[in-house]
């Protein structure tokens, strides 16, 4: 407006200069005095009201008009510009506002940063993993506020190099990397940096970052309960296998010495039985606690199974070693234990074999531990025998097992019992699980835990299977004639078998034998039987998928049950082991433990069934957890064949 004013003023001077020597003309009073007045008092309203887009009359001198006609015309263009800026504001504040929804909106730490590193940016969900504002960091340099020292160079090299070089953090990348909250607690995270381009060689930086604290725990909660045993707290079957491995193989390059201590303690089913399984824990937790006592943090210790112990020791000198240290186990366990208001008297047998030849594996140096073991019970209380290959009493005394086991299969000592699935929501039978039993002409009702590791020491546990699988589809064929559809048993089916030439032939032959369809069977394996042989147990299961046949993880929780073996294996269902559940309302951890098993089968999306149920309390807690079935007394004991029929017909609980 100004400049328009002082070229107004201008032309005025010049008219004024022009008609000056021949006819002077008084502006204030003339025509042209009266249109200038005009026209300066039109710049002078629409300067002072701020109008720049109101244009001028026409009704000037013609020299005036001319000008009035480009301040016109400038006045259109400004107009134009005037729209297109308002119009390039909205958009930018539409872009702020969208920028700010997003960053508030996220669910994880958004900082935005210079190339110098100072903050720009700083979201609410940065705010809170920091633990301070957006007012008290901006402009502050991130690195040395956030990073921990021993990284906050290695940091700062990679901001120089824009993120692009081939380092820890590189420009769309994910990592991992520890932060230091503002009250100095160091947190892991994972992180990815993204770069807005200002040109110029200048650079903003994203850093989008997702505080893992709670998912590290759970991962650590979740790993501690797959490789560790719930009782005691040592290592388990599974964890201990996988680090003899690892300890053989290092043994074959350094030529160390390595042997396993096996370890059977007695009593253990007597202070069951007696005393309650509370009082077992407790006395396996003593025994465990003794032992860890009187064996060096560098050697491992392992609970094998109930009351099976094994100590793997290496880089021993020689045999002597192994001799004081049996004898220095022996004395120490000999101590009797105090559980409660009783005194228990302990009895270990224990038997130790040593790594001798190159192709021996794991699971044979546990083996011949065992057998060893089995040698010192010979010999009474409190012994312990080093394994050697000429141990043909415990050979012979396994050939006759297998012997038994051999005939009982071809006579009727090995029977079925089904022991009811119920759905706790409406106290249906939603299935059976198919339990084998060995009633022995001499010795009477042998438990399952006691022949099936003989029969698993041999090619028995195949032979035994196929009887299973067997009876089971003839009783569902006579069952199925009886006007009882849709029954679905579960059969437990071992490793050798699961993996062996000819399973899912067998199935097949004797579905198609019975008249039956696969959606009548469930197959349990255990968690051992996923870290055997992996892409076999894929194939396996994916193909009795296909078949309509279900599959189910048994006792889930006590072995080693990797995460991606979940994800790679199409599982069914999750089965919760009974020590888990036993004590689930009364001990904390296992609470906690049938809890993350139950948010782990939903995340997979997978049922579970809960095992050993024997009252209320257990049922109640498990269903407010998001357990729907159930096994156990509560419910029903195993059935006999004959005694089915009536709870399928009433589908409900007694």
């Amino acid at each position: 407006t100004a400049i328009i004013l002082k070229l107004v003023h201008y032309l005025s001077i010049r008219q004024i200069s022009t008609h000056a020597s021949a006819h002077p003309i008084d502006f204030r009073h003339s025509q042209s005095g009266e249109d200038l007045d005009d026209f300066l008092d039109s710049l002078q309203k629409q300067s002072m009201k701020s109008r720049f887009t109101q244009f001028m009359s026409a009704l000037f001198l013609p020299r005036l008009r001319q000008f009035a006609k480009l301040y016109n015309q400038l006045e259109e263009r400004l107009s134009i510009e005037i729209e297109s800026n308002n119009k390039a504001i909205e958009a930018y504040e539409l872009a702020e506002k969208r920028k700010s929804t997003i960053l508030n909106s996220s669910m994880d730490a958004i900082v935005i940063f210079d190339h110098k590193g100072k903050v720009l940016e700083f979201n609410p969900i940065a705010e809170r993993c920091f633990g301070c504002f957006h007012n008290q960091i901006k402009g502050k340099e991130f690195i040395s506020k956030f990073i921990p020292e021993n990284n906050q160079q290695s940091m700062r090299n990679d901001l120089e190099n824009s993120f692009l070089s081939k380092s820890h953090l590189r420009l769309n990348k994910r990592s991992k990397l520890d932060f230091q909250r503002h009250n100095g607690e160091f947190f892991p995270s994972e992180v990815s940096i993204s770069s807005i381009d200002l040109g110029k060689s200048q650079h903003e930086f994203i850093m989008q970052i997702r505080d893992m604290t709670r998912h590290k725990k759970l991962q650590e909660r979740v790993n501690y309960m797959v490789f560790s045993d719930p009782v005691t707290g040592l290592d388990n079957r599974n964890s201990f296998l996988e680090k003899l491995n690892t300890i053989i193989e290092k043994q074959k390059s350094s030529k160390q010495n390595v042997a396993v201590f096996f370890i059977c303690l007695d009593k253990f089913k007597q202070v069951n039985d007696s005393l309650g399984h509370k009082a077992g824990d407790r006395f396996l937790l003593h025994f465990a606690k003794r032992l860890t006592e009187i064996i060096e943090n560098e050697n491992i210790i392992a609970r094998w199974g109930g009351n099976e112990f094994v100590i793997l020791l290496d880089n021993f000198e020689n045999d002597t070693t192994l001799h004081k240290k049996a004898r220095d186990i022996l004395q120490a366990l000999a101590k009797p234990i105090v559980v409660g208001r009783e005194t228990i008297n302990v009895t270990v047998w224990i038997g130790i074999a040593k790594y001798h030849r190159e192709d021996t594996t794991a699971e044979d140096l546990i083996q011949s531990a065992d057998i060893a073991m089995y040698q010192a019970k010979l010999k009474g209380h409190n012994f312990y025998q080093i394994y050697s290959e000429d141990m043909s009493q415990q050979a012979n005394h396994l050939f006759y097992q297998e012997n038994d086991l051999k005939l009982a299969l071809t006579t009727d000592q090995l029977y079925i019992m089904y022991q009811p699935k119920i759905d706790g929501r409406n106290g249906e039978c939603i299935g059976l699980e198919a339990l084998l039993r060995w009633m022995h002409p001499k010795n009477g009702d042998i438990s399952p835990e006691d022949f099936i590791p003989v029969a698993e020491r041999s090619d028995l546990i195949i032979a035994i299977g196929k009887r299973v699988l067997r009876d089971v589809f003839s009783q569902l064929k006579v069952w199925r004639e009886m006007g009882m559809d849709g029954i679905v048993v579960s059969v437990n089916i071992s490793e050798k078998h699961l993996v062996s030439q000819g399973f899912i032939q067998y199935i097949r032959n004797e579905l198609e034998r019975y008249d039956l369809t696969g959606d009548c069977l469930e197959i349990e394996i255990t968690e051992k039987t996923l870290i055997s042989d992996v892409e076999s147990c894929i194939f396996v299961i994916n193909t009795l998928k296909s078949m309509g046949i279900k599959v189910s993880i048994d006792d889930f929780g006590t072995g080693y049950s990797s995460l991606n073996y979940l994800k790679q294996l199409s599982v069914n269902t999750l089965k919760i082991d009974q020590s888990f559940v036993r004590e689930c309302h009364l001990v904390k951890e296992d609470e906690k433990i049938c809890e993350v098993i139950i948010g782990l089968a939903k995340s997979f999306e997978l049922q579970t069934v809960a095992e050993g149920i024997e009252n209320k309390e257990q049922l109640h807690l498990l269903q407010s957890q998001g357990c729907h079935f159930f096994q156990g007394f509560f419910f029903h004991r195993p059935l006999m064949p004959k005694d089915v029929p009536t709870i399928i017909a009433a589908r409900s609980v007694a």
